[in-house]
């Protein structure tokens, strides 16, 4: 039986889809058109001599996930942008890339860890604290996860049908 590997993220106004040797991204143009391409995963670090060793090959897989997600996330932010007849520079991605790193430690780590802190303040054990922690984490997650349950699923998203070329 064969073994398939799919992965992918969403894009603005489109998706990433990660298969075994390549890479293809599909979004929609300001126009409506579909725009897609693809890219070889046999080139960069993949081609490296022990790419497939386990440790080094699920680095090269966060590498894959961060940066080159990343980047096909800002070529459809700037496609998207384009059609309002906006571009983002350099700079403007660097700084929304930045903010949005401090923003996610700031959520995901301090505000946990500070609560935890505040109210296992008089408890001796350590661990005590740790455990409050990871509650905390697990509660946020799982309220974030009912909050986009609760989301209305917009009329685009729930086509049905292929648009017409």
């Amino acid at each position: 039986m064969a073994r398939f590997n799919y992965g992918g993220q969403a894009l603005i106004e489109g998706v990433l889809m990660r298969g075994r040797d390549a890479i293809a991204v599909a979004f929609r143009h300001p126009d409506g058109r579909i725009v897609w391409d693809s890219e070889s995963l046999h080139q960069g670090p993949h081609a490296w001599r022990g790419a497939k060793a386990p440790f080094l090959r699920g680095l090269i897989v966060l590498y894959e996930t961060l940066v080159v997600g990343t980047r096909w996330l800002v070529r459809s932010a700037n496609l998207q942008a384009s059609g309002q007849g906006l571009e983002l520079g350099k700079g403007s991605v660097a700084l929304l890339l930045g903010m949005t790193l401090l923003i996610g430690i700031g959520v995901f780590f301090l505000v946990p860890l500070l609560i935890a802190a505040f109210v296992t303040a008089n408890v001796q054990a350590d661990w005590v604290q740790h455990v409050v922690e990871g509650l905390i984490r697990v509660a946020m997650f799982l309220g974030y996860l009912a909050l986009i349950a609760r989301a209305p699923i917009s009329a685009a998203s729930s086509s049905t049908t292929a648009p017409s070329t």
